[in-house]
């Protein structure tokens, strides 16, 4: 802290010492410029010079901040008054000089402030004009009215004559070393190292300037002429070393004039005033304005030029991307495709292969019908006329007839949108699945025949260990009881997870076959219950049934109807709060029969809830208890529900628990 506190001082006096520096030299600049402009107009060839102190003032206000100002306003005024009483003002003239200047200053920056951007005032003409009105034209009202006054009550000359002189002086000094100034404080020095300083622009330099002598020593009206090289050199310029080549020429314009080395036209004071500056504001704005166009054009050229390497670029990365596309869609044997209201069609690359297509021109799905089977020929088009017609999306699996008759099965996704105007559009993507279809024929295949085998030596050897337990269990040892016991129970849990995957396995192949009949739901209910009894007790879950005292009658199977009630139940039991009570409920309305099953156990969450019914979803129990299953219960109790024209539902939450209902139709409505 003590470091900083001292190093503080340093650091501001420092940079005090660097702005009065620089306020310093600024404004001994702008007071050689004043006492130059005010030394040519008196000693010279009967006109005013150009004035260019201004012009400095304002480019370099306009790069300082606000708080800078009125020290740098103050410093010029006293060394443009300090100018004038070098040239033999008296003091009170000399000080009523420097307001008037400092008028002109302060509204030429509020209007560049206001109405001309500083990053693009000089990037097309339209810029530049409104450029030199804000900086040159208006001001220079301001000044030349408060000027005239001051000189008009010191009686130095006609009002009208002082006020013109005055004005056009300064509007042409302004206007034609202005743009080099504002050039130089927005670019910095990096603008003089790369266009001042530089070959082209100090040749185009040294011939406007020995033409401009030249022709003020044998012409006898010499201003047009001199416009000939400057309008040449804008051509070539760049718009920087054309403003330092105009301001050079201005400032050598201004001595030769004050030097009387340009001779006069032969007209009135009034009008030779008018004519000579006239021509002088044409001779050096003209090339500026013609560089600024040629600048707007060369950055037209530029932007063009970069869209056009953009846009190859963005055209490279398109089709790096589309051959990285096609590819992947080879390698996964997938196409894709869209269909447009007016009968266009496109297709992906890899999708006429997957067709085995020419890719010359995409055909409809109509015309490719007759390549389909006909049930996956009917399938489609019901897709495809739903969509256009409901926007319904479908997923679907064909088969196809490839080349040779060889069979293809297809896995066909798309949707379907209409258009503000009523224009349909289709879309969708289509996948080569004969290899996964193959592959799951053979595991289902091996599954079902490893089932069937290992069926009938489970259920004879379930059989007898199940005569054992009932005949021979009191007759063993202790250890030997136990030990028929747990083989008892595995051999019946295999037995089960056999069932359970023919089952699974008819449903995947849409074999599963129902008896629909007469059942009594409450009869089943107590039969379940009691046989699930011993299970229950072994998580310490006791059942609780309210089933009434009438039948309740369901049009189903009453295997299935056991089957699901059986798992229901048992997971009722297994994610139960221990001591909990596992619910059942029966009730009826005018079609259907309700058998609902509920536990206070931990609720399902509700990403589970969205999966649970697919097959081989588990959720994970946040008590560390697990409980082994294969994760197809749930699935195929809902298939079988399907199978009876009836449907399971769960709701879970932390109020009630986790309540599984199970909705059959009644005996006799329908």
């Amino acid at each position: 802290m003590p470091l900083q506190c001292e190093s503080h001082p340093v650091a501001s006096l420092t940079h005090g010492s660097r702005l009065a520096c620089s306020i310093l030299l600024w404004s001994l600049a702008c007071g050689v410029l004043a006492w130059l402009s005010l030394y040519l107009s008196r000693h010279g060839g009967g006109v005013a010079s150009l004035w260019f102190a201004n012009a400095v003032a304002i480019a370099s206000l306009l790069q300082r901040p606000l708080a800078e100002w009125p020290v740098r306003l103050l410093a010029l005024g006293l060394v443009i008054a300090l100018a004038n009483l070098l040239m033999g003002s008296s003091w009170l003239q000399a000080l009523c000089f420097a307001p008037a200047n400092l008028l002109e200053i302060g509204v030429a920056v509020y209007l560049f402030q206001r109405h001309v951007q500083s990053g693009g005032w000089s990037d097309n003409p339209t810029s530049l004009l409104r450029c030199f009105l804000a900086c040159g034209v208006i001001p220079g009202l301001f000044g030349a009215s408060a000027g005239a006054l001051v000189l008009l009550a010191n009686d130095i000359g006609p009002l009208a004559k002082v006020w013109s002189t005055w004005y056009v002086s300064s509007l042409v000094g302004a206007m034609t070393v202005l743009p080099f100034c504002l050039q130089l404080r927005f670019t910095g020095l990096p603008f003089l190292r790369a266009e001042v300083v530089s070959r082209p622009t100090l040749a185009w330099l040294f011939a406007c300037l020995s033409f401009q002598v030249l022709v003020q020593l044998k012409m006898p009206y010499p201003l047009v002429a001199l416009l000939a090289p400057l309008v040449i050199a804008a051509v070539y310029l760049p718009f920087g070393s054309m403003a330092f080549v105009v301001a050079v020429c201005a400032i050598t314009q201004s001595l030769l004039m004050g030097l009387g080395v340009m001779p006069l036209p032969p007209l009135t004071a009034e009008w030779q005033l008018l004519l000579v500056y006239a021509t002088l504001a044409l001779t050096f704005i003209v090339p500026l304005i013609l560089a600024s166009a040629t600048r707007q054009n060369s950055l037209r050229q530029m932007a063009l030029v970069r869209a056009e390497s953009a846009a190859h670029a963005s055209n490279l990365r398109l089709e790096q991307h589309q051959q990285l596309l096609d590819e992947a869609s080879r390698l996964a044997l997938l196409g894709a495709w869209e269909e447009s209201g007016d009968g266009q069609y496109h297709w992906s690359r890899a999708l006429f292969s997957l067709l085995d297509q020419s890719d010359k021109a995409p055909p409809g799905w109509e015309q490719l019908l007759p390549r389909f089977e006909p049930e996956s020929a009917t399938l489609l088009q019901q897709a495809l006329l739903e969509a256009r017609t409901q926007q319904r999306p479908w997923d679907i699996e064909l088969t196809y007839l490839g080349q040779g008759g060889r069979r293809v099965q297809l896995r066909h996704i798309g949707q379907g949108r209409w258009s503000a105007d009523g224009v349909y559009r289709l879309w969708g993507v289509v996948q080569d699945i004969t290899a996964q279809r193959e592959l799951d024929e053979l595991k289902s295949h091996f599954v079902s025949a490893t089932s069937h085998e290992l069926r009938t030596p489970l259920t004879a050897l379930h059989g007898a260990l199940e005569m054992l337990a009932y005949t021979q269990a009191e007759a063993l040892p202790a250890q030997a009881a136990d030990l028929l016991e747990i083989a008892r129970l595995n051999s019946r849990r295999l037995t089960q997870l056999i069932q359970t995957i023919l089952d699974f396995e008819k449903i995947r192949l849409g074999k599963l076959e129902v008896q629909l009949t007469s059942v009594d739901m409450r009869a089943l209910t107590l039969a379940v219950v009691r046989e699930l009894q011993p299970y229950a007790a072994g998580f310490e879950v006791r059942f609780e049934v309210d089933s009434g005292r009438a039948p309740l009658l369901a049009l189903a199977d009453a295997g299935r109807v056991m089957q699901i009630m059986t798992n229901l139940l048992s997971n009722a039991a297994k994610f139960s709060l221990q001591h909990g009570v596992v619910s059942v409920a029966l009730y009826e309305d005018a079609s259907d029969v309700y058998w609902r099953v509920g536990n206070g156990g931990e609720p399902i969450s509700v990403e589970m809830q969205q999966r649970l019914f697919q097959p081989f979803s588990q959720g994970d129990r946040r008590d560390g208890r697990q409980h082994y299953g294969t994760g197809l219960g749930l699935s195929i109790s809902q298939a079988m529900a399907h199978a009876m024209q009836g449907e399971i539902t769960c709701t879970s939450d932390t109020v009630i628990g986790t309540v599984f209902t199970l909705r059959l139709p009644k005996q006799g409505v329908g």
